[in-house]
């Protein structure tokens, strides 16, 4: 059932109709938001409790406010927080259709860096990335840790899946079947590459 959200309010947004469909055929609301900017998100990102709430005005008020304050943003946690919420939250970032694009979002609390920095600093060490327990859910305390660039590239081969030839299956057992360099493979379709076009550009020569 499709709800109506025409002329319901989200935080600065208005929704003012429905536009379409995305990829995962959740409805399309284009929003006006307080500021005049005018923006497009999916029902879930805008019904969920910590979902959408500005066009990102309001975010990066808040942010521009607390990088005066907090004194990180030069570390590198503070650059995996800020990657964080592109990936979610820019439609122009290269990885946004694997994240912002298939309705994962960073909660209300962690557009606030010092609430994340609170939350997964006691755990942070140099080197380890942001990784998400379960691959379909949200960037929220209880769903992430930090591992290893090694893992962050096994669960990425494991987890996902693609299609070649009509044939879908996970990264991992595609390299296989393609006799393809798996690490090279999974580095360069994150980097946006189409797989069919990684798998043999890795392919190993027998």
């Amino acid at each position: 059932m499709v709800h109506d959200l025409t002329g319901q309010r989200f935080g600065r947004l208005v929704a003012l109709r429905d536009v379409g469909r995305n990829k995962t055929s959740r409805v399309l609301w284009l929003c006006q938001c307080d500021c005049g900017n005018e923006i497009t998100l999916s029902s879930n990102r805008l019904l969920h409790p910590q979902g959408t709430k500005s066009c990102g005005c309001l975010r990066r008020e808040v942010s521009s406010q607390k990088a005066t304050k907090h004194g990180h943003a030069g570390e590198r946690i503070y650059k995996i927080w800020s990657d964080m919420k592109k990936r979610c939250n820019n439609p122009n970032h290269k990885n946004y259709n694997h994240y912002g694009g298939r309705g994962i979002i960073v909660c209300e609390a962690w557009n606030d860096f010092p609430a994340f920095y609170e939350d997964m600093h006691p755990t942070y060490k140099e080197g380890l990335t942001i990784d998400r327990r379960d691959n379909n859910g949200n960037y929220e305390p209880g769903n992430c840790r930090w591992i290893t660039p090694q893992e962050q590239l096994h669960n990425y081969s494991r987890n996902v899946f693609i299609t070649i030839n009509g044939e879908t299956d996970t990264v991992l057992h595609m390299c296989e079947k393609h006799n393809a360099n798996y690490d090279r493979v999974v580095r360069e379709i994150k980097k946006g590459m189409p797989p069919d076009k990684a798998l043999k550009k890795y392919k190993i020569n027998s």
